[in-house]
């Protein structure tokens, strides 16, 4: 007999390149599909951004640019699809900041590549799984 969360691993199939989210309290860690490994119920994902989702909205807070990190191989699980008005609002940030509905301190945020590595360590210890 299956668990549910072996049920629910073998449900969660990803396509590459698909925009991914997981949540942890009011952070969100975004990332895009590079490969489902589903022999380990892993998603292979590369990161793109941390945001910090203000209460009662999905408007983004702050923005950790995360592009140029390392990649994740994490329980499959764990990720859910991020919906279009997450990726919108994160894509414009991105990539056309000066678009960005973000305010000035997120923008100076994005661009400070020293704390990434850090903010992607911290958010991942942060998460609670078994390897």
């Amino acid at each position: 007999m299956r668990s549910d969360a072996e049920s629910k691993s073998e449900a969660l199939i990803f396509s590459p390149n698909q925009v991914v989210c997981i949540e942890r309290g009011q952070l969100r860690l975004f990332a895009e599909v590079v490969q489902m490994v589903p022999e380990r119920s892993r998603c292979w994902a590369r990161p793109m951004a941390i945001a910090q989702v203000m209460p009662d909205s999905l408007s983004l807070g702050l923005l950790h640019d995360l592009r140029e990190s390392a990649h994740l191989l994490l329980p499959a699980v764990m990720f859910r699809a991020a919906l279009d008005v997450e990726v919108m609002p994160l894509m414009t940030a991105l990539y056309h900041p000066e678009k960005s509905e973000l305010g000035e301190d997120a923008l100076l945020e994005l661009r400070a590549e020293s704390t990434t590595r850090q903010a992607l360590h911290q958010f991942v210890q942060g998460l609670n799984f078994q390897v």
